[in-house]
């Protein structure tokens, strides 16, 4: 029998398996892989809340202030935020308002955990988990594979352990469950996380009374996870109500629906706030049906050598979380569909069928606010580099419809410099949709002189290349011919050889090119201006969690300073 070590990066957006039908995927897709890919819109309301311009996070997000809108003890500011201080991973997508800007309003996100939305039809049960003497972190026993050493049957006091589901079997009733075989495999076995974003208020909340048997329907309710004071219900007509400290009214009952094989995500929308007072401001949006989100893909690569084989995962084109490596326990039924191992060779590398996942959803845009105080209405026109629309213009008109202020965006489109890119399953994408991003240069309000902005010049890539870092952001590897990660770069406890056809890849992070694109100057009406300078993130586990001896760089941009010059260019 060969000795499979499994070398695992859990990397966001990219899932990694070898599935040979459809038929199997749609069954262990969910619970196979942890999550499910966040559409750009999702990725875009997630980042919110983890936003600050501090010196702890190192994010530049400066804000430009358009105008507000006031209902009684109501006030809604439109801010134009930039949210990409951080830097801009090469598969990103530029939003109405351009590449790395966006307009924030309230707004609720749906992540999906152990397999089915929680409103969906699927029977619920909360898996149990598996306690033991030593903490494991591991598959759940195959059939044909003897108990880890030290696993007990019966819980014992403060020892807490789990075991990764493999091959469709599931903790129900204590007992393991073959959901491949049985009538219950679509069932969803953990509460969902809901994530608010409410004016700079970033709510997590989850059900609170999640069954612990297995139902079809129940009725919901929440408990925030990080915040006090807040009362949130939910039903199917109408979605979410939160109701904040003051009394204050929040529904939100327009849905994005991002679709992915059997799944549906949530985006839930504000459309009309009231205070105690009953005065309201509503939303109104525009609607983009069947938008398909770019595919995100993977792949594994299996090295063999005698007995003894080595795996190890691609790495994603766009990724938003660390990296570890965990040594895994596993038995595999040779050729299995879920089998990573099914390469019979003696000796060399074997790349297995690339694995992609695509989203599909409606996008929503926002098109009016309304009270008593008149409206705003928002201005929209095509674009080339996505399927939706870029904003042109927003209007504000008094209760007596006269225009009070008015906002005019002017944009252009970052192009890209040229790399080996990723073939299938792109070609269903134009060029323009996978080389350009909108870029927005300057906005004007009320005819004054512009607010102006500067970029990087360093071109970003395609969509689809390979010339990315372990976290998603371009670093001049551009003749890399695959994702695969660079063995060298890490402390494997075996030797991995290296092959130019496979992993000798750049992966490593280059400040020249993670900065691409990135924001460096503001020109304000006033004629002064603020310019920023960036430097990578450093951490001393980045690439060996067990070695604490250096420092390694990484994992996008920190902002290194920010320079205030007045008007006669004069520093501040």
């Amino acid at each position: 029998m060969k000795k499979n070590i499994i070398l695992s990066f859990v990397l966001g957006l990219t899932f990694f398996s070898i599935i040979q039908a459809q038929n199997d995927q749609n069954k262990y897709s969910e619970y196979y892989f942890k999550n499910l890919p966040n559409s750009p819109s999702t990725a875009t309301f997630l980042r919110y809340g983890d936003i600050q311009n501090s010196e702890y996070t190192g994010t530049n997000s400066p804000q430009i202030p358009l105008l507000t809108a006031e209902s009684g003890t109501i006030k809604i500011p439109l801010i134009l935020k930039y949210i990409s201080g951080n830097g801009v991973k090469v598969t990103q997508e530029a939003g109405s308002t351009g590449l790395g800007w966006d307009i924030s309003l309230p707004s609720i996100t749906q992540s999906i955990l152990g397999g089915y939305s929680d409103f969906g039809t699927e029977k619920k049960y909360l898996a149990d988990f598996t306690k033991s003497a030593n903490p494991f972190n591991n598959y759940f026993p195959h059939s044909v594979q003897p108990l880890p050493a030290g696993f007990v049957s019966q819980p014992t006091k403060d020892a807490y352990s789990y075991y990764k589901t493999i091959d469709g079997f599931l903790p129900l009733n204590g007992n393991f469950e073959d959901l491949n075989n049985s009538f219950q495999a679509d069932t969803d076995t953990s509460p969902d996380i809901f994530t608010c974003n409410l004016f700079g208020e970033k709510l997590e909340f989850i059900i609170s009374n999640y069954p612990t048997n297995f139902v079809t329907t129940f009725t919901p309710t929440f408990y925030c996870l990080n915040k006090k004071g807040y009362k949130i219900s939910y039903n199917s007509n109408s979605y979410f109500t939160i109701i904040d400290p003051t009394g204050t009214k929040f529904y939100f009952s327009r849905v994005e629906d991002v679709r992915t094989l059997t799944s549906v995500s949530k985006n839930y929308f504000i459309t009309k706030i009231t205070d105690i007072n009953n005065n309201d401001i509503n939303f109104t949006y525009n609607e983009y049906s069947n938008v398909k989100n770019l595919v995100s893909i993977g792949q594994k690569l299996n090295y063999t050598y005698g007995n003894q084989t080595y795996h190890y995962n691609s790495l994603p084109l766009s990724n938003s979380q660390n990296f570890t490596w965990i040594g895994e326990f596993d038995e595999q039924y040779p050729g299995s569909a879920m089998n990573p191992f099914r390469s019979s060779q003696s000796v060399g590398f074997m790349t297995p069928p690339l694995i992609n996942w695509s989203t599909t959803q409606n996008y929503l845009l926002i098109n009016n606010i309304s009270g008593n105080f008149g409206k705003i209405n928002f201005y929209y026109s095509d674009r080339v580099d996505f399927p939706t629309q870029k904003l042109d213009k927003i209007e504000e008109q008094n209760n007596l419809n006269q225009i009070v202020k008015t906002v005019n965006f002017n944009y252009d489109y970052f192009n890209s410099q040229n790399s080996i890119t990723i073939d299938q399953p792109y070609q269903i994408y134009s060029q323009d949709r996978l080389k350009k991003r909108l870029k927005l240069l300057s906005i004007t309000i009320n005819n004054d002189t512009p607010y102006i902005f500067g970029y990087n010049e360093t071109l970003l890539p395609s969509k689809n290349s390979m010339g990315v870092d372990y976290w998603g952001y371009s670093n001049g590897g551009f003749s890399n011919k695959t994702l695969f990660l660079n063995p060298t770069d890490f402390n494997y406890p075996t030797a991995i050889p290296l092959d130019n056809n496979y992993n000798n890849n750049f992966k490593q992070a280059d400040i020249n090119y993670t900065q691409s694109a990135v924001l460096t100057k503001i020109i304000y009406p006033t004629k002064g201006s603020s310019l920023f300078e960036y430097e990578l993130n450093s951490a001393n586990n980045l690439f060996n969690q067990y070695d604490y001896s250096k420092l390694t760089v990484g994992n996008g941009l920190r902002l290194k300073s920010q320079t205030n010059k007045d008007s006669n260019d004069q520093f501040i």
